[in-house]
């Protein structure tokens, strides 16, 4: 699990000692500024969600005309274009989540399949790229990064778009990606605006949602005069969105009991798992997940029709261990109780259990849920202090036509921006001139140009700023308050024993000199 920010923007991030509101140095952003950011996630847990995706046996898949499964493959011989294997139990999406599906694919007899005919697989209904050449003899390894708006059929299915080819297919895992939210926090650590699955939010992947790579890239476009934040001193909080939904899938009971595992006496009934006890054999009503480690997490349930006399009970086991009980409960309402997995690391795999004491009575199990009781605190920024205007200070911006310095421009529309603490003066009016000497001493003019000159005095600003104007300089568009600039010169660094604060000078030229003069008389 992880949400990254990119290297070499205004914004600084820390894992240790952020710097604050009233801290030495204040990152100025004005209300009518736009600010980008950009970085990268990684998959939250890495466990495969799709239930035997490695076809080591055929469980859970219904098999149309021409598909098998043997020796842990998936086998498409002579199917037809209406056929398909689908594999039942559900997958658990959750809306706007972001998933990673890769698929190791052999294509075995190209038939007369065309050129972009083969096959395909869907997720919730929504049918993926066809790796390009689908109709060659190829083993293949496929990624695909998929976000849906609403899990509807929640499954996986596989099919082909021409009954001539023939393939196999070894391996199919679905594991989902971190997603990046953000907040505003005050000095007290108070989040005064939350955004979850924003609107300015992009999520890219080569090849537009389909390439090799483990991360997906997004980027953030913060547009002050929208986001309706009053002026004040802000810190940028970015954490993981999943890590605040419900990490039981399936918890309400929609329609039946996917990824539980129901023993004697359970069964669904109308948004419920139902209990009836009728003998003195007792059933457990369990699922397992995978869960990041270093967190606590709550477990909340509610539940129904309880005797008074007679209790029921949640239990959990943590990667295996022995049994805890989380809480009793009786008659009906809700409970919650905490389950502590601060002192693990990596991937931490959780069983929930619900049974019964006593007999002869009927137990209905509402929902479930387990929700990490707080969020990844690595990415704080620097203090932003955010004001009408700001006297005295420039806004920076820049980008490329290719992507460069760590950063994707070509299709994500990034920009760099940052506004310093600075003043420009002119410093000078540079000049070039080439003239000739005719036979009798005399001279002309062929050619001559005058620029006009500038230096920017930076006053004191840290580190990381240093760092990202120092890169903005020498992108292929340099703008200082609106106008093209292009770089002169060095950037001059004025570092001091006494402070971690440092200032800087560097000259720019106007893009397009005063005037030129060329003579070819």
């Amino acid at each position: 699990m992880a949400i990254n920010v990119n290297k070499y923007q205004a914004l600084g991030f820390s894992e240790d000692n952020p710097c604050a509101c009233g801290g030495s140095y204040c990152q100025p952003w004005q209300q009518d500024d736009e600010f980008h950011l950009q970085g990268t996630v990684t998959e939250v847990t890495g466990s495969n969600i799709l239930f035997n995706g490695d076809f080591s046996a055929s469980d859970g898949w219904s098999l149309g005309t021409g598909f098998s499964i043997s020796g842990g493959k998936l086998i498409a011989t002579n199917i037809g274009n209406t056929e398909f294997a689908t594999q039942d139990t559900k997958l658990g999406l959750v809306a706007d989540s972001i998933y990673r599906i890769k698929a190791v694919v052999t294509v075995t007899s190209v038939g007369s399949a065309a050129a972009g005919t083969g096959w395909f697989i869907k997720i919730n209904g929504d049918k993926l790229p066809p790796e390009t050449g689908t109709g060659t003899n190829k083993s293949q390894t496929v990624v695909w990064y998929y976000q849906t708006n609403s899990p509807t059929n929640d499954t996986i299915s596989v099919g082909s778009s021409d009954n001539t080819i023939d393939f196999e297919i070894s391996d199919i895992t679905v594991t989902e990606m971190s997603m990046p939210a953000f907040a505003f926090i005050n000095s007290a650590g108070t989040a005064i605006e939350t955004f979850e699955n924003p609107d300015f939010l992009t999520y890219y992947s080569a090849d537009d949602y389909t390439g090799a790579s483990n991360s997906v890239l997004w980027n953030a476009i913060f547009d002050f005069s929208q986001l309706g934040i009053d002026p004040g001193c802000y810190q940028l909080k970015v954490y993981d969105n999943t890590l605040v939904l419900n990490r039981i899938r399936n918890g309400a009971f929609t329609t039946d009991l996917n990824w539980w595992t129901a023993g004697i006496h359970w069964e669904w009934a109308s948004n419920h798992a139902y209990y009836n006890e009728t003998d003195a054999s007792k059933g457990e009503l369990s699922q397992c997940v995978q869960l990041i480690g270093g967190l606590t997490y709550e477990v909340q349930f509610s539940y129904g029709a309880m005797s008074p006399s007679e209790y029921g009970y949640c239990k959990y086991t943590i990667n295996g261990g022995a049994e805890v009980t989380g809480t009793t409960f009786n008659f009906a309402g809700s409970k919650s109780f905490t389950v502590d997995l601060s002192s693990y690391s990596g991937n931490v795999t959780v069983c929930i259990k619900f049974g019964t004491v006593g007999a002869g009575y009927d137990m209905f199990i509402d929902s479930v849920n387990i929700i990490a009781n707080k969020d990844d605190n690595r990415l704080i920024s620097n203090c932003i202090d955010l004001r009408s205007e700001h006297a005295c200070t420039l806004l920076l911006k820049a980008y490329n036509n290719d992507n460069a310095f760590n950063f994707n421009y070509t299709y994500t529309g990034y920009r760099l921006f940052a506004r310093l603490k600075a003043k420009m003066v002119v410093s000078g009016y540079p000049e070039e001139r080439e003239e000739y000497r005719f036979s009798n001493n005399t001279r002309k003019v062929l050619y001559s140009s005058v620029e006009k000159e500038y230096q920017v005095n930076m006053t004191d600003h840290p580190e990381h700023i240093h760092d990202v104007v120092s890169i903005m300089r020498n992108h292929d568009v340099f703008q200082i308050d609106g106008i093209d600039y292009v770089a002169s010169g060095e950037y001059e660094y004025k570092g001091r024993k006494t402070s971690a604060l440092a200032q800087a000078s560097f000259s720019v030229k106007e893009k397009t000199g005063l005037s030129n003069n060329y003579n070819c008389s």
